[in-house]
């Protein structure tokens, strides 16, 4: 998976949104939210969860500590799950470079 670099680290709210996953039915894979930030950032939604996110090019991914279903999600974003940050520190970093954007309404 290629990431777009950056040069202005602007944060703001102009989006694209798509879903990620290799899903037959679409019903399922609504649920699989990518928000394209203008500035090149990406944030990976499972349901309403926030689970991983790009700044700068690097991709941070939470562990899985909710459902199979979102363990299915996070694969598809980075099957390693040796780079998976617990959940407190994945989301300390994500404060640090997202402070604005918190969940998908």
């Amino acid at each position: 998976m290629e990431y777009k670099q950056t040069s202005n680290r602007v944060n703001n709210l102009k989006t694209s949104i798509t879903s990620y996953g290799e899903y037959s039915n679409s019903n399922y894979g609504a649920h699989c939210m990518k928000v394209n930030l203008e500035n090149g950032d990406s944030l990976y939604y499972s349901y309403r969860t926030l689970i991983a996110f790009t700044y700068d090019c690097n991709l941070y991914v939470s562990e899985n500590c909710f459902s199979s279903t979102t363990g299915r999600h996070l694969n598809f974003i980075d099957s390693d799950k040796s780079k998976r940050l617990k959940r407190e520190e994945f989301e300390s970093l994500f404060d640090k470079y997202h402070n604005q954007i918190r969940e998908v309404a």
